[in-house]
């Protein structure tokens, strides 16, 4: 239970979790990435919560999907989600920083 980031390549399911558990009806930022080395990282509200080193992956799916696993309908988002972002690189702690302070004020935060 709690926050993961997973990348499923059809294969290979590596992921990093943070826990415990959210709070219902608060508003988090969580951020996950992958960087140049593979390894998987998680923020929840700027702070660094996990990373997890993994294989090389091939993640050329057409159908990407946000808050669902691809392997198990227990575990679909059932919230919401305020703002989704992509970015072909990994962001910085700075950068995510950043993005929560333009976008606290929005969430009573």
């Amino acid at each position: 239970n709690g926050w993961f980031v997973t990348f499923f390549d059809g294969s290979t399911r590596p992921t990093t979790y943070r826990t415990p558990v959210p709070s219902l009806n608060t508003w988090y930022q969580v951020v996950g990435g992958r960087d140049a080395s593979n390894n998987l990282k998680l923020w929840v509200n700027t702070v660094s919560a996990s990373t997890f080193a993994t294989s090389a992956l091939s993640v050329t799916s057409t159908d990407p999907r946000i808050g669902v696993n691809p392997t198990s309908s227990a575990e679909n988002w059932t919230g919401k989600i305020g703002i989704f972002r992509t970015y072909n690189r990994i962001l910085t702690d700075a950068e995510v920083l950043q993005n929560f302070n333009a976008n606290r004020s929005r969430y009573g935060i």
